[in-house]
């Protein structure tokens, strides 16, 4: 898996992850241009006469207007674009005017604009690059123009206090219903602003997209209509007020994380037309008692609250407020993040009839402090007991060859680890940050 589903105890993680990198790159001074006029910095097509307005030596503040083209060394060049990150952090910023010559804003280009409270998107941008205006706090409403065909993912995550994206009516990509961004005929949700406390989805919709609703704090219920066939990846995520939710007999799919870190969800129920259900779906969900499944369904059931595969040989999900769990003998893998971030679960006894235990399966299990490994597992995957804080000792058997990189990475008073002959391979970091 990439790094980024590594460890997700810590709210909004990827985000974080994604700033440290950006600011380690930055730092590294890769943002080369090429001209700075008035204070703003460019990098110029000399062959086709275009600029494009790009990150300079510092950070961008107060109010800044950009010009439509721009005068350097006797040439003149048309203001095209907005490169990616080019006003990435810039939480002084009050304000800024795009001219009508640019058809493009990058990649979190004005991402954490905190004290951006308007902006002005003219008739020729096609583009708004994934996270454009992530994270931008202060901006209350969006207009979309009419000339807009392709808007990245988390275009305006985190946004907290948007009320409203509202799109002209002669877009032919997208439109608004309720202040809510959909595609064109309203059978996607595209993105639902994160101040918003309510949402009224129409029956047209059949998808529910990537991050639709990421970090919706305000939102405590969702209805979800009848009409919808597919939840995607991390459309809920997270959203930390959401007690309740609805899934229709409609869905046949949740993606991966979709209700990742809803830590106020207390309860849900799959119904029988769910045949897809991604990993990590219902991680974080730290007020999550049961996950009910429908007795129709013919890919997954419920014991206890836990979630299987229909015949019970895969545990895929365990609720993460439970204490306890009895795990069927019928059991052969426990699956990827299956337990993780359970931080109330103290021991967890492992079945014989396990082969298999997945990828973070354990990862943030903070209170866990014993666990037997049984012999009939071969291989410990990829930070599986990753910040497990309150393991001290662990057996691993003769039967397992191989522990997986970060495995117990974060284990802090971890000071007794017997491993065997049998294992010929030990990843990177696998014991990082153990007791000394």
């Amino acid at each position: 898996m990439p790094f980024s589903y590594i460890d997700f105890m810590t709210n909004n993680y990827i985000q974080k992850i994604l700033t440290l990198v950006l600011t380690i790159l930055m730092s590294a001074n890769i943002y080369a241009y090429d001209a700075e006029v008035g204070g703003i910095y460019y990098n110029l097509d000399k062959e086709n006469k275009t600029a494009s307005v790009t990150r300079g030596g510092g950070k961008y503040t107060g109010d800044v207007s950009i010009p439509a083209s721009v005068d350097y060394e006797g040439d003149n060049y048309e203001v095209k674009s907005i490169d990616r990150m080019t006003f990435y952090g810039c939480s002084n910023l009050t304000s800024i005017k795009i001219p009508g010559s640019v058809t493009s804003i990058g990649n979190n280009a004005l991402f954490g604009c905190s004290s951006l409270i308007s902006v002005e998107i003219p008739e020729p941008v096609i583009n708004i690059g994934s996270g454009a205006f992530s994270h931008c706090s202060g901006l209350n409403s969006i207009n979309i123009p009419s000339s807009v065909t392709s808007i990245g993912t988390l275009a305006f995550g985190s946004c907290s206090s948007l009320k409203a994206i509202d799109v002209h009516s002669g877009n032919p990509a997208f439109t608004s219903v309720g202040g809510v961004l959909y595609d064109k005929g309203i059978t996607k949700l595209v993105a639902c602003p994160g101040g918003l406390t309510s949402v009224d989805i129409p029956n047209s919709v059949t998808c529910i997209g990537k991050w639709a609703f990421n970090n919706c704090d305000g939102l405590t219920s969702v209805d979800i209509p009848n009409s919808v066939t597919s939840i995607e990846e991390s459309a809920f995520y997270p959203c930390g007020s959401l007690n309740t939710i609805k899934i229709p007999s409609s869905v046949t799919s949740i993606g991966h994380g979709a209700f990742m870190d809803c830590k106020a969800l207390i309860s849900i129920d799959i119904p029988r037309s769910v045949t897809n259900i991604g990993d990590y779906a219902f991680i974080g969900c730290s007020s999550l008692k049961a996950i009910n499944v429908n007795s129709g369904n013919t890919a997954f059931t419920s014991v206890e609250n836990v979630l299987y595969d229909k015949r019970i040989t895969k545990l895929v999900a365990c609720p993460g407020s439970l204490t306890s769990v009895d795990i069927p003998n019928s059991v052969t893998s426990i699956g990827n993040y299956a337990f993780y971030g359970c931080s109330n679960l103290t021991a967890v006894e492992i079945p014989n009839s396990v082969t298999s235990i997945g990828e973070s399966a354990f990862s943030g299990c903070s209170s866990l402090k014993t666990i037997k490994i049984p012999n009939s597992v071969t291989s410990i995957e990829r930070s599986v007991f990753h910040s497990c804080e309150a393991l001290t000792s662990i057996d691993i058997p003769g039967s397992v060859t191989s522990i997986g990189k970060e495995a117990f990475y974060g284990c802090s008073v971890l000071t007794s680890v017997n491993i065997p002959k049998s294992v010929t391979s030990i990843g990177e970091s696998a014991f990082f940050f153990v007791a000394d």
